[in-house]
């Protein structure tokens, strides 16, 4: 359903997005080239590469005591 009254609408997967905009926009623009970056440095088919949980992989590096965000570089 859309929400009343707007006259400019950003849809995401036929899903309006009213937060985390910026990331969604750079997960979108990126995500398919850093997919196949992965899959043609480690040759894994797009099976492995959909087995692999990112969220705990994520969750590993940001608990890393080293782990420096693209947020913190700015």
């Amino acid at each position: 359903m859309a929400p009343p009254n707007y006259r400019i609408r950003l849809l995401h997967d036929n899903s309006v997005i009213t937060t985390g905009i910026t990331n969604t926009l750079v997960t979108s623009l990126h995500d398919t080239q850093l997919v196949a970056h992965l899959q043609r440095k480690y040759g894994w088919s797009p099976l492995t590469f959909g087995k692999i949980h990112w969220d705990a992989h994520e969750r590993a590096f940001v608990a890393y005591p080293g782990f420096i965000s693209t947020a913190q570089l700015r």
